[in-house]
């Protein structure tokens, strides 16, 4: 039920081409934050140590 209300409420709002083009790429944006934030905390350790 949950998800057949979701699907109506985001159906006029995802019609929207840009919108749509960013929630395709929202993933590949999270993954790349994650890389980015183990890559610059793996560098503060080697800098500074663990606590």
């Amino acid at each position: 039920m949950s998800l057949i209300l979701l699907k109506a409420l985001f159906a006029g709002f995802l019609r929207n081409r840009h919108i749509a083009r960013y929630f395709r790429r929202l993933p590949l944006i999270l993954l790349a934050y994650m890389a980015q934030t183990q890559a610059v905390k793996g560098f503060y350790i080697r800098k500074f140590g663990w606590q």
